[in-house]
């Protein structure tokens, strides 16, 4: 008897011996590697963002952020010629409404084409791309973080330069179209009032980038409604269910 007690006290000595593991340790841990075993759509659309952004990155870096803000510097281009030409065509005696009508399409040119100039130069797909790499880890948890910042990077500037360009269109259009009523130098403010539509069907390539990411990204995961027919063994009543469920 005296054994058996002996044994016992042993086993509870060593059971408060061994370490223990806090209550908040094992949640994380779960937590992580559930996430390490499900699947989301940002890591099987093809191409994954991060692919598209290093593409797009490498275009920059070869030059391509200036052809990409066309949208912007062509009409600004357009804009300003076209208002420095009126102002020259209407001379000495140029009334002062007249006047600050050429200085506003002056004004819409040049920001129109300094905005052109600021995205064409800060390379917003390289910058995005720079902070995707500096995120680095294993296990698909850093994978998925890795590619919604890469979102992000495609989202942000076709957000922002998608607004800026409703502004520009209108803007110069506005401005072109004032000069054009003084019947001076009408061509050119024509020209240019037909260039600054030209984005509306054209879009910058910001936002068809973004758009196309979004559509390859929504083909992952399509809902699909159902419906069913069953009839109730007791009453013989047919009844209909409708659902919806996730395939792709």
């Amino acid at each position: 008897m005296s054994s058996k007690l002996l044994t016992l006290i042993v086993l509870v000595s060593i059971s408060f011996a061994l370490p223990a593991h806090s209550a908040e340790e094992k949640p994380e841990k779960d937590s992580l590697d559930f996430l390490d075993n499900i699947d989301y759509p940002e890591l099987q659309v093809v191409p994954r963002a991060s692919e598209r952004l290093d593409v797009e990155a490498q275009y920059e870096r070869e030059g391509g952020s200036w052809w990409n803000q066309w949208t912007f510097i062509l009409p600004g281009i357009a804009t300003l010629t076209a208002a420095t030409l009126t102002g020259s065509a209407l001379g000495a005696g140029i009334a002062p409404y007249q006047q600050s009508a050429v200085q506003f399409g002056q004004l819409v040119g040049v920001a129109t084409l300094g905005i052109g100039i600021y995205y064409a130069v800060a390379q917003p797909y390289v910058a995005g791309f720079d902070r995707v790499k500096k995120s680095r880890g294993p296990g698909k948890r850093a994978m998925l973080m890795r590619e919604r910042l890469a979102e992000e990077a495609l989202e942000k500037p076709a957000a922002q330069i998608g607004s800026l360009e409703a502004v520009s269109v209108f803007s110069n259009f506005i401005a072109n179209g004032i000069l054009a009523s003084y019947q001076t130098s009408t061509q050119y403010s024509l020209t240019a009032m037909l260039i600054a539509a030209l984005p509306l069907i054209f879009p910058n390539p910001y936002v068809t980038n973004w758009d196309r990411q979004k559509e390859y990204k929504h083909k992952i995961y399509t809902p699909l409604p159902t419906s069913s027919i069953s009839t109730d063994p007791y009453t013989g009543e047919t009844k209909h269910y409708a659902g919806l469920f996730w395939t792709w």
